[in-house]
């Protein structure tokens, strides 16, 4: 899904979703609110998928839902800090599945600077139908954001 932006076909040729609201049974994000930059992003080939962002503003249950058959998926998650010029301005959580998987997160740290794209791949199991993505605001800072979520099954 590109989160904040239209559907898109990347240089690999998949099919990424344009993002949309969560509805009962059909996946989508939770609140929050889109953020766009024309800015070039280095690091990738795909630089349309980091230049929308959904960004959560508040810290009721911000994030994604994915109705899913029960099993193992590979959950990446596709970031790059296109507002801040430098460290420690933007840090956050993200959960998976109710597991903190990057904690005190900072993209602009983990990239190594402004406008370049960062992937993290997670191996999650789903055993509710439901696969849950959660980005948790630390206070005081600025407020979470992802650019694209790519979620493959790997087992039944």
């Amino acid at each position: 899904m590109n989160t904040g932006g239209p559907a898109y076909a990347d240089k690999a040729g998949d099919a990424w979703a344009a993002d949309r609201v969560y509805r009962l049974g059909n996946w989508g994000y939770l609140g929050g609110s889109v953020y766009a930059t024309a800015a070039g992003i280095a690091n990738t080939s795909d630089q349309a998928l980091y230049q929308n962002a959904r960004i959560w503003t508040s810290s009721a249950v911000p994030g994604y839902r994915f109705p899913l058959a029960n099993g193992e998926y590979a959950v990446t998650l596709k970031f790059a800090e296109t507002y801040w010029n430098l460290a420690g301005k933007r840090r956050f959580t993200v959960r998976i599945e109710g597991t903190t998987v990057l904690s005190d997160f900072d993209i602009f740290a983990e990239a190594g600077g402004k406008n370049i794209a960062l992937d993290r791949t997670f191996t999650v199991q789903v055993s509710d139908g439901d696969l849950a993505i959660d980005f948790v605001r630390l206070s005081n800072l600025d407020n979470p954001l992802v650019s694209a979520i790519q979620v493959r099954r790997i087992t039944q």
